[in-house]
């Protein structure tokens, strides 16, 4: 059985393999190449990485040649409180990794389940639809303050006001465009919230 301890970056994986004596062999792979990596695993093999951004697309591999009970996914905040007194290298973390793991000693971390993932992401897709329609309605109240218009909240708010905003206060030239290009993009966000 190995430990192996991984360093996971979005373009490379760092690879830190120790045996149960404790001799340790280093490898650098690229992301791209991760069959390579995986073809070294044996069944029985621990494997340990930081929680990141693609955590999950490694998990999902190494499931393929291992059984997820031997696959641990560390604390990220944890294992930088643990692992402070040692130079951060990509090196040293692989090799930190796998030593803790060697003494079953990570903190492990819970990863969500794809399921979970896609939900996350669409509520973060609405909260920018709806933070960028804030602030296009913000540019619009600019926009006629500069020219001494002070509006309402509702008529930026409501469908029916704003699609006549533009005429309604004769705007013309570079302020008629700016109005209707945060007009339209309002529109065409509320039409992906609905989606949603």
């Amino acid at each position: 059985m190995k430990y192996i301890g991984v360093d996971l970056h979005t373009t490379q994986l760092t690879i830190c393999y120790r045996d149960e004596l404790g001799a340790e062999n280093i490898s650098t792979v690229k992301i791209s190449q991760i069959e390579e990596f995986l073809k070294q695993i044996n069944h029985t093999d621990k494997v340990a990485f930081e929680a990141t951004g693609n955590s999950l697309y490694l998990q999902n591999m190494l499931q393929t040649v291992m059984p997820l009970e031997n696959i641990y996914v560390v604390n990220t905040l944890q294992f930088k409180l643990i692992s402070k007194s040692v130079k951060k290298t990509d090196k040293n973390d692989a090799r930190l990794l796998a030593e803790y793991l060697s003494k079953d000693m990570l903190p492990e971390a819970r990863l969500r389940s794809e399921s979970d993932n896609q939900i996350i992401n669409l509520i973060e897709t609405r909260d920018m639809l709806v933070s960028s329609n804030t602030a296009f309605k913000n540019q619009i109240h600019n926009i006629l303050l500069k020219l001494g218009i002070k509006l309402k909240s509702s008529e930026v708010s409501g469908k029916k006001k704003r699609r006549n905003l533009v005429e309604r206060y004769e705007l013309a030239g570079v302020y008629k465009f700016q109005v209707e290009f945060a007009l339209s993009n309002i529109e065409h966000n509320y039409a992906e919230i609905a989606k949603l």
